[in-house]
């Protein structure tokens, strides 16, 4: 993959371009550590390398930037994020309306960027997504040493002080179920050994399609990749 790397308001950020460009862009979010190999190349874990690989032979350019890897979506985050969009749609030759892709704790930080942004997001992917801070609590709270962990992470991200405000933050982030307000897929892996919490129609969700939530097995990486450029192509039919 052809990439550029470069640095702005202090932290990584990485293009990588396709070599016969469609015009479209994918703005990533998820976590990212930054690290570059030996060889000057950005380290990715194999399948997300796979998938972006396949969006650059596809034509798609796809970008991110490192945040920290506990962010919780804070401003920070979504600050360096909405920076990053607008400069890639200064310097590179896209379409203003971007595709996005979210993992994990990335879900929150979306949800944000779409709240500000949404005009300009033609459409979104979700895999294994965290839209709620109390769902992640309750999957530690029998974990004495991960929920310490949880908290300490959040008092770095939101300036917090003790536990107390910790839980009264929790308690109160992102009450109201889910809005997306663009065309959108939310996928869950499913390990054979544990059904994930997340595929079910938990009250976040209340307000979503039920064909819009899929549950994929844990090794269904080439089910993601058509169920990506099926939303991507549908969304693409008017520029």
């Amino acid at each position: 993959m052809d990439y550029r790397i470069f640095t702005l308001n202090k932290k990584t950020c990485i293009i990588h371009y396709p070599a016969k460009p469609n015009g479209f862009g994918v703005l990533w979010i998820g976590y990212f550590d930054g690290d570059i190999g030996a060889d000057d190349r950005p380290t990715v874990n194999k399948p997300r390398k796979s998938l972006m690989e396949e969006l650059n032979v596809r034509g798609y350019t796809v970008f991110y930037t490192v945040l920290e890897k506990h962010h919780f979506a804070n401003p920070q985050a979504l600050e360096q994020v909405e920076n990053l969009y607008e400069f890639v749609k200064r310097n590179e030759i896209l379409n203003e309306k971007i595709h996005l892709i979210a993992e994990g704790i990335g879900a929150l930080l979306a949800e944000s960027f779409l709240a500000d942004k949404g005009d300009y997001v033609r459409s979104a992917v979700f895999i294994d997504p965290a839209f709620s801070l109390k769902k992640l609590t309750e999957e530690v709270k029998d974990q004495p040493f991960l929920l310490k962990k949880l908290y300490s992470d959040l008092k770095k991200a939101y300036s917090l002080s003790s536990d107390e405000e910790c839980e009264f933050f929790i308690n109160n982030q992102h009450r109201h179920p889910v809005v997306i307000p663009v065309p959108f897929q939310i996928v869950h892996f499913v390990r054979p050994d544990r059904k994930r919490e997340g595929t079910d129609r938990e009250e976040k969700y209340q307000n979503l399609a039920e064909d819009r939530i899929l549950a994929l097995p844990s090794g269904g990486r080439h089910a993601l990749s058509a169920v990506i450029f099926r939303l991507f192509k549908e969304t693409e039919k008017q520029l």
